[in-house]
Parts: structure tokens; C-alpha cells; sequence
């Protein structure tokens, strides 16, 4: 069985509401002052749907106060997310599909966020205990993909030659650039307009990088990117 170097774990709508008629007051709130909602996660946040016993318990909708904070919209029993619900995550990642007592069990699509070091990847496929389990599709963001069998959150069938690939451009890029603070070019750019990036930081197949002196670091996949110089990049 192969095991790949692993992509970290690191959306089903609400209930739509019916129309209210011009003149007429909105139904009262279902949400009693008490009703909790147990994710950690979601702490803080603000519930609003069906209570049982002062527990979030039918089709609801959780908010976190400022623009990029955690919310979730979909299914309750007894305060935990359990049935089909939308979550997204501060860093922008969204998870659409089925819940099992505040886990990702069932079949579900993650989609990485603008903020994660995988932005634009994404999974859907079988889950258990909010890993990747069972039959799933892996998609880059650079269209390639991996289709097969996955096992608590490990890739369980062989490597994709793009992984291959991937793989030996990281391998590479690591014994050329044994730390970070050293600068990188996009691959057949050998005069990028921008100038050459800063590596600040590596993980996986994924590079940190620098491009911009007043901006902050992004991340960007490793095989897109070589080796300027054999010189270190200026403080």
C-alpha cells in the first residue's frame, strides 16, 4: 500500500425561509436565550433556529461575529451538527455535506480557502471522524487529480505520476534551499516581472513565499516554482 506525503485536514444549505407577505410581521424567533450549541468551534457564536431541552436541535444557523469567523448553517440534534450543514472556516475553507455527532462522517466535499496552505484544492468523497475514509477524489488546483481509496485521512491507493512529479521537484527544491530566506523564480519565467519571491516557510509540496515586499506571505505548490540563484535573499 502506498502512503503519499499527506495533505493536511485539516455545502449543504439551510432550510430556505418562506416569503413573508408585504404588511405582515416575520414569525417570532424559535431560539430560546439558553439555546446552546456544543462545537467548540462554535463558541460564541450566535444560534438561531429550533431548541430542544437548550439544545440547537432541527435546521439552524450558527454566526460568529466579524467577516472571518467560522459559521455554519444545517442540521442539529441535541446541540451537536448532526445530518447534512455548510461549515466555514476562519481561514475560508468550506466543508459541505454530512455530520455524525460534530464530525465530518458521510459523504462530504472540503474545499481549501484563500488563507490555507492548499487553497483551491479541494476533496469530496467518504469521511469518518472528520478525516478523509473510504472512496474520494483529491483535485489540485492545478486540475490534476487522485481518485481511490483513502484511510484515516492517508492516501491508500498508489501515487498519480503528477504526484510523482511533484514529489521529486519538492525533493529537489529541499536540497537546494536547505532553509528558507532564499529566493525562488516561477518555472519557465526565468526574468518574472515581479522579481524573484522569498521562501518563508515550507510544508508538503507547498511553498511560502514572499513576492511582494508590502505584502504579506502567501502560499504557493512548490512544482511551480525553482531556484533563482545559489544566493540568499537580502534582509
Amino acid at each position: 500500500m502506498h502512503r503519499y506525503r499527506l495533505l493536511p485536514l485539516l455545502l449543504c444549505l439551510g432550510s430556505v425561509q418562506p416569503p413573508v407577505r408585504a404588511g405582515t410581521a416575520p414569525p417570532p424567533s424559535l431560539t430560546p436565550a439558553t439555546c446552546q450549541v456544543l462545537a467548540p468551534e462554535l463558541a460564541g457564536g450566535h444560534y438561531t433556529g429550533p431548541c430542544l431541552h437548550g439544545l440547537a436541535h432541527g435546521e439552524g444557523t450558527v454566526e460568529l461575529p466579524g467577516t472571518a469567523q467560522a459559521t455554519y448553517r444545517g442540521a442539529f440534534e441535541h446541540g451537536q451538527r448532526t445530518g447534512t450543514g455548510l461549515m466555514r472556516y476562519p481561514n475560508g475553507d468550506t466543508y459541505v455535506g454530512q455530520w455524525q455527532l460534530d464530525q465530518r462522517t458521510g459523504e462530504g466535499q472540503y474545499t481549501y480557502g484563500a488563507a490555507s496552505p492548499w487553497a483551491g484544492d479541494r476533496y469530496e468523497g467518504q469521511w469518518l471522524d472528520n478525516r478523509f475514509h473510504g472512496q474520494g477524489r483529491y483535485t489540485w488546483s492545478t486540475g490534476d487529480s487522485y481518485q481511490g481509496p483513502w484511510l484515516a485521512g492517508q492516501q491508500a491507493g498508489p501515487a498519480t505520476p503528477s504526484q510523482i512529479r511533484r514529489q521529486a521537484h519538492m525533493t529537489a527544491l529541499e536540497e537546494q534551499l536547505p532553509g528558507t530566506d532564499h529566493r525562488v523564480c516561477p518555472v519557465g519565467a526565468p526574468t518574472p516581472a515581479h522579481g524573484p519571491a522569498r521562501v518563508t516557510a515550507m510544508l508538503g509540496d507547498r511553498l511560502q513565499l514572499q513576492i511582494h515586499p508590502e505584502a504579506s506571505p502567501t502560499w504557493h505548490l512548490a512544482a511551480l516554482w525553482r531556484p533563482c540563484t545559489g544566493e540568499r535573499s537580502p534582509h
